[in-house]
Formats: C-alpha cells, sequence, structure tokens
C-alpha cells in the first residue's frame, strides 16, 4: 500500500524544519561562541590597558619623586653656597675691620722735659710735618711736657704690662731692670713703652746712636722717675 501524497508532504516539511531547527540552533551557538570570544578578547584588552596606565602612572610617580629629590637637593647646595658665601663675607668684614683697626691705631709718644718735634720724629724716624698734621700742630710747634702726640706710621706697641711680663726682668737692687731687643724696636718706642726716657736708656747703656741697636741685645732699664 503507497502512502498518500499528504503523508509524505507532512514528513517532507518535518524534515525541512528539523533541519532549519538544527541550523538555528547551530547558528545560535556559533553567535554566542562569537559574542562571548569578542567579549572576552575586549575584557582582556581593557585589563591589559588598565594594567599599562597603572605602570605608566607608577613610573611617572617615581619619576616625579626622583624630581622632587633632585629639586631639593639643588636648593639645598644652592642655600649651602649662600650660607657659606655669606659667611666668607663676614669673615672678610671682619678682617677688614680688624685691619683698619690696626692702621688706625698708632704709635702714641708722651712728651718728655727736652723733647722736640724734630727730635721725636727722628727718633721714631717719621715725617716731622706727618706728626705734626696727625696731631693739629702749628709752627713753631711747641710742645708741652706729658702731651700725648700719635705717631704715624708707627704701630701701636703692646702694653707696657703684657711686653714687660716677657722681654724684662725683675727689678735690680737699684730699681733697674733689662729689656731684649725685638725685632722692629727702636729706643724711643722701649721707652714709651716702659715709661722712660730713651736718653736715660742710652746713657745707661752706653749708646751714642739711638738708632744702632740690635735684636736679642739686653738693655738695662733704669728705674721710673
Amino acid at each position: 500500500m503507497k502512502p498518500s501524497k499528504d503523508i509524505l508532504g507532512d514528513l517532507d516539511l518535518d524534515k525541512d524544519w528539523i533541519h532549519t531547527e538544527v541550523l538555528g540552533q547551530g547558528k545560535k551557538k556559533s553567535n554566542f561562541l562569537s559574542n562571548l570570544t569578542v567579549i572576552c578578547v575586549i575584557i582582556c584588552t581593557v585589563i591589559l590597558i588598565f594594567i599599562g596606565f597603572k605602570e605608566l602612572f607608577n613610573k611617572n610617580d617615581l619619576s616625579n619623586l626622583n624630581n622632587m629629590d633632585v629639586v631639593k637637593q639643588t636648593q639645598q647646595a644652592q642655600e649651602d653656597q649662600i650660607k657659606a658665601a655669606e659667611e666668607a663675607k663676614k669673615a672678610a668684614d671682619a678682617a677688614a675691620e680688624l685691619a683698619k683697626k690696626a692702621a688706625e691705631a698708632v704709635m702714641t709718644y708722651t712728651v718728655k722735659s727736652g723733647d722736640t718735634l724734630a727730635g721725636i720724629a727722628a727718633d721714631f724716624k717719621v715725617d716731622m710735618t706727618k706728626i705734626a698734621e696727625a696731631n693739629g700742630l702749628k709752627s713753631p710747634y711747641a710742645l708741652e711736657i706729658g702731651q700725648q702726640l700719635k705717631i704715624p706710621g708707627v704701630p701701636a706697641a703692646p702694653t707696657p704690662a703684657a711686653d714687660s711680663a716677657t722681654t724684662t726682668t725683675a727689678p735690680a737692687a737699684d730699681g733697674s731692670t733689662t729689656y731684649t731687643v725685638k725685632s722692629g724696636d727702636t729706643l724711643a718706642q722701649i721707652g714709651a713703652d716702659l715709661g722712660v726716657d730713651y736718653k736715660a736708656i742710652m746713657t745707661l747703656n752706653g749708646i751714642t746712636d739711638a738708632s744702632k741697636i740690635d735684636v736679642g741685645q739686653v738693655l738695662k732699664i733704669p728705674k721710673k722717675q
């Protein structure tokens, strides 16, 4: 018995439907897998980009920190240089001030009986007119006993107490002491430092020329009057 055409047609329709359904399910699965792959790729890409930016920011942060350290070190070095320059300037100013004071601190001589301006100038080997100008003296250059005269060009001598402590000896029985001549000493200066007339020193030591004394020479210093 042959099947009817309707039955065969229904079977053909069922085959077509099954074929279509299977293909549809396959396409859906394929599309799903494709979409899943794309999503995974996007996610991985985003993660990689995030990691890349993170590393970049970390490097930038480290670079910024290093730059800040360099800037701080540079600023500290500049501050140290400025401080050193200021200290050097202060030291130079102090040295200049000391030099100025030393230049201004000149020898002072006390006029004694019989002194003349010309004689004092000769003793200190200084131009008489310079002594007159330094002390405001006018011709005929009258001097008074006990008058204090500045001697330009001759540095101030150490105080008698400090000087005598190292260069003079204890007084002898007659009240005299001794003094050891140092480099740069003059009889006039020695007499002024010790408060004794240099001419009395010359007489006591048999000196005829006030400029003829030697370094290391021991002079007898008469008792102060």
